[in-house]
């Protein structure tokens, strides 16, 4: 269920840290389906996409986590540890553009184009 999202490897690390990993991610899975549900709501892809990718995946995490009895903390603290991971992940794909030459000065000429395209002033209210 999270294979397309920033939380792909969430399955196998639930099912490693927790005696209750099965019904811990089972929760999370439906909780993601009930959240994915309302981002057909908005019309813009890039929203969907943002939400149905980044957010959703841990705020269905976290829900999970305190329907099976963790404190606030507790569940902030495994979270918090599952998006560092993905964090990470990120860090070392972006560390291979470095080696591309010019790609800052790329993407520095193109980001407002793909910005401008991508996350439109009228659905995020940016200038």
């Amino acid at each position: 269920m999270f294979r397309d999202t920033n939380l792909f490897f969430l399955k196998e690390n639930v099912l490693h840290e927790f005696s209750n990993g099965k019904t811990l991610y089972e929760k999370a899975e439906n909780i993601y389906k009930e959240l994915k549900t309302t981002a057909d709501s908005y019309e813009d892809k890039a929203v969907i996409h943002h939400l149905t990718a980044n957010l959703f995946p841990t705020m269905a995490y976290y829900k999970a986590l305190i329907a099976n009895g963790y404190d606030t903390d507790t569940a902030l603290f495994y979270v918090r540890k599952e998006t560092r991971k993905s964090a990470e992940i990120k860090k070392q794909q972006n560390q291979k553009m470095i080696k591309i030459p010019f790609t800052y000065l790329i993407y520095r000429l193109a980001v407002k184009g793909v910005m401008k395209k991508n996350f439109p002033d009228d659905v995020f209210g940016t200038k």
